[in-house]
């Protein structure tokens, strides 16, 4: 069984357009790799649906209309990873809307509970040759528990541990799609590394980490394969890095997979086309991995990458978190150094409250009151 594995997909703007005439996203090259394989997927990072009732939330809300349903339908898309952070952007109609489109479009889904339908899970079988896909996503505002037990499956170790055990009986392979990582960041943090190492030696065929908008690191580790980032298969920005994805083009078998690795990039010329990347470009990127990969096993080196990559996010994160979302307050905090204005016993409380989990369950609880207004006062 061929099965393809693409990144995150979001068919805003140019994209939008074609789809909703019925044109095709896809380059020549790539359309023959879908054509080639028996199930080809990708993770859909945003709701389908007409709605304006945006979610109250930190950073954008994302959506593309349902016009795009009939551009769905010729996509070769077979399904869709649903568990994200941007999938309960405009709340459970939002996901409803999402729900619709893709049935009427022949489009399976998985990674969300819905008022129809409880998927965590898909399977795809040819032969006697079954694939489970199981997705969950970072615990931001798409978690299921905001919205009535609907919305995206997000991370619970034991849970994940618990399902795979289950599935390994009724199915050949598990592949697991999370939907973590460090934004712009090709490294995984140790936790999400330790993750993912786990859940191949519990016999997952292989672990895809999406969202860090980036190509990331991968490796084979132990009887699997796992990879820190498959970058935007479809995002339509002019940001090279926004534009270059890995895709995975996978043939089970009932006890063995064979895998081969290809790179894609959206064209920034007006059909904005994804098509498979040009030999040099993706030799070039090929090389600028293989220096990164030490870096999974050496701390010392890990150390000095996520701090370099942190110094140039630091006072946009600080500044998120600690200044009202005012254009002219922002503007004079990015002109400071926020994290030097904080008195240090307040900030030794902050950092307390963040890594220590019984303190982290308590601020939790007193924000989400909070924001949705679950306080009886």
């Amino acid at each position: 069984m061929k099965v393809l594995i693409g990144g995150d997909f979001l068919p805003i703007n140019r994209p939008q357009e074609r789809l909703s005439a019925g044109k095709t996203l896809w380059g020549q090259e790539l359309q023959s790799l879908i054509d080639s394989v028996d199930y080809f997927t990708v993770n859909l990072e945003c709701p389908i649906t007409d709605s304006l009732c945006a979610i109250k939330k930190t950073g954008p809300n994302l959506k593309v209309p349902t016009s795009i349903k009939e551009g769905l339908k010729n996509s070769g898309i077979d399904f869709f990873c649903l568990a994200n952070n941007h999938i309960m952007d405009f709340g459970v109609e939002g996901l409803t809307d999402t729900e619709t489109v893709l049935i009427d479009a022949g489009i399976e889904y998985y990674g969300v509970k819905t008022k129809k339908a409880d998927k965590p899970y898909h399977i795809i079988q040819k032969d006697d040759v079954k694939v489970a896909f199981y997705a969950v996503s970072n615990n931001e505002f798409s978690h299921k528990k905001y919205f009535d037990n609907r919305g995206s499956y997000s991370i619970n170790e034991l849970a994940l541990i618990r399902d795979i055990q289950t599935l390994k009986k009724t199915v050949n392979h598990v592949v697991i799609v999370l939907h973590i990582g460090i934004i712009y960041f090709p490294l995984p943090y140790d936790e999400q590394k330790e993750l993912s190492r786990i859940l191949v030696e519990l016999g997952c065929t292989l672990v895809l980490s999406q969202h860090s908008h980036i190509i990331g690191c991968f490796e084979s580790f132990g009887n699997g394969f796992i990879s820190y980032g498959a970058g935007n298969l479809l995002f339509d920005k002019e940001k090279a890095h926004y534009n270059y994805s890995q895709v995975f083009e996978l043939d089970f078998s009932k006890d063995s997979f064979e895998l081969n690795i290809h790179y894609t990039e959206q064209e920034l010329a007006d059909n904005a086309l994804v098509e498979i990347m040009n030999t040099s470009k993706r030799i070039e990127l090929e090389q600028e991995y293989e220096k990164l990969t030490p870096a999974l096993d050496n701390a010392l080196l890990y150390e000095s990458l996520l701090e370099k990559h942190i110094s140039n996010y630091s006072r946009g994160v600080l500044n998120g978190m600690l200044v009202p979302t005012n254009k002219w307050l922002q503007r004079i905090a990015r002109r400071l150094n926020i994290i030097k204005l904080i008195p240090m016993s307040v900030k030794m409380s902050i950092l307390n409250t963040l890594r220590c989990k019984e303190l982290n369950v308590i601020m939790i609880r007193i924000l989400e009151n909070e924001v949705y207004n679950k306080n009886s006062n």
